[in-house]
């Protein structure tokens, strides 16, 4: 009987373990989570001031929503969120010298006290015709309101064309 009970117990002990691998099992919530997301892309052609790093905006409100994607997005009808669940995280790329760049959103996961986006920068091959002109890609990402810090995760990608 003792034998049962110490085999039980060590099993239960290593199962329990197992479960806290990576540090990411907190308040009963498993991590990392991969949270649902709203994508808005495209790329601006209105550059007053051009960009030499990639900008990250975390967007709170409706009034600084409409700014920003007014500004990238003339031409779109702006999407209607609810800022006191959602928020929105603009990713705006350097200005590039030709078109056929764009952002992808690949994967949102939520951490114990951040969350990761990870995007790929699709980049034009030799074989692209792209537009001789500058151009902003961007990318707006619609998540629900968090407090957490957001940490980018950047790829690229060379894609070619026929």
């Amino acid at each position: 009987m003792k034998k049962k009970l110490l085999s039980l117990s060590i099993i239960s002990a290593i199962l329990f373990a197992g479960c806290n691998a990576g540090g990411y099992v907190t308040v009963g919530d498993r991590y990392p989570v991969t949270l649902t997301y709203a994508e808005y892309n495209g790329i601006n052609t209105y550059i007053t001031e051009p960009k030499t790093q990639k900008e990250i905006i975390i967007i709170k409100d409706e009034n600084q929503f409409e700014k920003i994607y007014s500004f990238y997005n003339p031409s779109k009808t702006l999407p209607k969120i609810d800022f006191d669940e959602y928020e929105v995280i603009a990713v705006i790329d350097e200005t590039r010298r030709s078109g056929g760049y764009f952002i992808t959103v690949d994967e949102i996961q939520e951490y114990e006290d951040y969350i990761s986006i990870t995007i790929t920068e699709k980049i034009p091959g030799s074989s692209c015709f792209v537009t001789l002109a500058l151009t902003e890609p961007f990318v707006f990402i619609k998540i629900k309101k968090t407090d957490k810090s957001i940490k980018l995760k950047e790829r690229q990608e060379i894609y070619s064309c026929p």
